[in-house]
C-alpha cells in the first residue's frame, strides 16, 4: 500500500494507525484519542465513518475532507454536520483542487 510506504519514508509510522477492510468494522473496536482524520474516498460511508470516530477525536483535533465540491451532493449531509456549530466542530471549506473541508473539533459533541 503506497500510504504505508509514504508514512515509512517520513518516519511516522510509531504516529500513524492505517486500518485496512471495512471502515464501519475496523473502526468499531478502536478505543484511542484521535489528532487527525483524512476522508477521502467512498463518499457514502464519510458521516457513518466520521460518527464513529467523533466521540474519539480530542478537542484541538483534526477532521481534513477531500473533494466536498466535486461530490457536493454525496457528502452534503456530511458538511453539514462538520459545519453545524451543535456538532462540536468549526468547519470551512478551502478553494483547493474538488475542495477541502477543515474541520477543527472545538468541543465535544455531548458538551453545551
Amino acid at each position: 500500500m503506497q500510504a504505508k510506504k509514504n508514512i515509512a519514508k517520513a518516519g511516522l509510522e510509531t504516529y500513524v494507525d492505517i486500518r485496512e477492510g471495512d471502515a464501519l468494522e475496523t473502526l468499531k473496536t478502536f478505543n484511542q484519542t484521535v489528532d487527525l482524520v483524512l476522508i477521502d474516498g467512498w463518499m457514502h460511508l464519510a458521516l457513518d465513518v466520521l460518527r464513529i470516530l467523533d466521540p474519539l477525536i480530542r478537542p484541538g483535533g483534526i477532521v481534513i475532507s477531500d473533494n466536498v465540491n466535486t461530490f457536493k451532493d454525496s457528502l452534503k449531509s456530511y458538511v453539514d454536520f462538520l459545519q453545524n456549530p451543535v456538532n462540536g466542530y468549526q468547519s470551512s471549506t478551502l478553494n483547493l483542487k474538488g475542495g477541502t473541508e477543515f474541520s477543527v473539533k472545538v468541543r465535544r459533541h455531548d458538551e453545551n
